[in-house]
């Protein structure tokens, strides 16, 4: 990118606002303290997903699937439906951070809907430190651009490759995903979860769809230029933008293992970030016709990032019809397929 252009983005990104700025540390102290706990039984109860007799949702406590992950504990949410025709993909979707699976329900259905065997992820998304919690905050200050690469590898893979974070390979985020397969496959072997996996008990990406919002979108799209994946599925994705390098990072712009005619991203053009991601989405190789701008006006709710960022992805954002059906369906079609 050259120089004046990267100057721009600067500016753009400097001033964003991020989940931390726009709640208070105890509340995300608290949140923090809620990922370290199992779901509560009346947790696990609420959803905004209206009755369907053919909806099978599965609810998974990752301690449950490998009992060396030692964090992270809210469930991973699994959906699929009995009486839809199956695509023969599994979606895998990361929320963003400080995020739950519990709240992409929607997002996580409309994928269910399309064919898609869902499963939403809980993973490593922040630290003990709400200040130094997203990839934005651990790298902004930090001139090595391979600082929010680093980052990313080692919650996605629990490789020793960041100081700034400590995450095991029971803890990682593929782990998780295979683990989580292993678990429905036992329990629930009519459903066809163990097809995502191979004879080694790893992920067969070549049959996934990974997608997520902010962070998440950026674990999807790191994830995906180790790995070739089926399809890319972005939702404000993060970008990992840093101040101190007045630049991308690294990782952004190196080319990836997954074509970049795969990748399909949503942004919302209110949001604070809007232009950084879409400057992120460029710097990923999406063509304009991948990308979906939307200017709905997010649901009335406190979001971390803003209701805009986190309208895209998050059920308590999301506009809605009268009855409590996202407005952003047609959208979500497109960017996960079919």
């Amino acid at each position: 990118m050259k120089p004046a252009l990267q100057a721009v983005w600067w500016l753009a990104l400097s001033s964003a606002a991020t989940a931390q700025d726009e709640a208070s540390p105890a509340l995300l102290r608290r949140v923090i303290e809620m990922h370290g706990r199992q779901s509560t039984a009346a947790g696990r109860e609420r959803s905004p997903l209206p009755p369907d007799p053919g909806r099978v949702v599965h609810l998974v406590r990752p301690r449950d699937t490998d009992p060396g992950i030692s964090g992270f504990l809210q469930d991973h949410y699994a959906i699929t439906y009995r009486n839809r025709p199956r695509n023969g993909r599994l979606f895998l979707f990361f929320p963003g951070t400080f995020g739950r699976p519990q709240s992409n329900q929607l997002l996580l259905d409309r994928a269910a809907q399309n064919g898609y065997l869902a499963l939403g992820l809980e993973y490593v998304n922040t630290t003990n430190d709400p200040a130094r919690a997203a990839v934005k905050n651990l790298c902004g200050d930090d001139p090595d651009p391979a600082c929010a690469g680093n980052v990313r590898q080692e919650r996605l893979w629990g490789e020793d490759a960041s100081p700034k974070v400590a995450v095991s390979r029971a803890d990682s985020a593929v782990n998780r995903a295979s683990k989580a397969l292993e678990w429905l496959q036992r329990e629930y072997p009519g459903e066809g979860w163990g097809r995502f996996l191979t004879g080694d008990g790893s992920v067969d990406w070549a049959r996934v769809a990974v997608g997520g919002h902010s962070q998440g979108g950026g674990m999807a799209a790191y994830l995906a230029k180790q790995v070739e994946v089926a399809r890319v599925c972005l939702f404000s994705a993060g970008v990992d933008f840093s101040p101190a390098q007045r630049g991308f990072a690294a990782w952004l712009k190196q080319p990836g293992v997954t074509p970049a005619g795969r990748f399909y991203g949503m942004v919302h053009r209110q949001e604070s970030g809007y232009r950084a991601i879409a400057g992120g989405y460029a710097l990923l190789g999406l063509a304009a016709g991948s990308i979906r701008i939307v200017s709905l006006a997010p649901a009335k709710s406190v979001t971390l990032g803003g209701g805009e960022h986190g309208s895209t992805a998050v059920d308590a954002s999301t506009p809605k019809d009268a009855q409590g059906m996202p407005l952003f369906s047609e959208v979500w079609d497109f960017v996960i397929g079919r």
